[in-house]
């Protein structure tokens, strides 16, 4: 399988490089980091490993949040098993507003079993968002389902 599309975001996007056993990706990714000579590879298979790739972040408010999730149409996607699954819905999702809203704090998610995003509001609160079909839940709220739990990534 080819990851050239995953090595070229994590690439232009200045992500550092991630290799995880669970996606995959460790041997191809390995070989392309040799390729360009870069550094800092990264092995998730045990912990939760935190980017935030701006230092100044802005806020909004959850109903600002809500309205702009009703405005894209990022949820409207058709899901297709392993062609635009939940980490492509996250994605497109974590794109659209780091190109509409570079600096708000705004994230993608990993867990173990799950993708989707996160964001920071104006009163510090933390929302999880379902890019699936834009619903918003607490992070205690999250806890409740598996598809949340053991966090492997956030990239804010």
């Amino acid at each position: 399988m080819n990851f050239d599309w995953l090595f070229n975001l994590f690439k232009k996007n200045k992500i550092n490089f991630l290799i995880t056993k669970d996606l995959g990706v460790e041997e191809f990714l390995k070989d392309k980091l040799k390729k360009e000579k870069k550094e800092g590879v990264i092995d998730l298979s045990s912990e939760l490993q935190v980017f935030i790739l701006d230092k100044t972040k802005q806020y909004c408010t959850k109903k600002d949040m809500q309205e702009y999730l009703k405005s894209n149409l990022v949820s409207m996607g058709i899901y297709k098993d392993e062609k635009y699954d939940c980490d492509d819905f996250a994605l497109h999702l974590w794109d659209k507003v780091r190109t509409d809203y570079p600096l708000l704090a705004f994230g993608f998610v990993l867990s173990s079993k799950h993708a989707f995003n996160i964001f920071i509001d104006n009163e510090t609160n933390i929302w999880i968002i379902e890019p699936q079909d834009d619903k918003l839940m607490t992070v205690s709220e999250s806890q409740k389902k598996d598809l949340y739990k053991n966090l492997k990534l956030i990239v804010m």
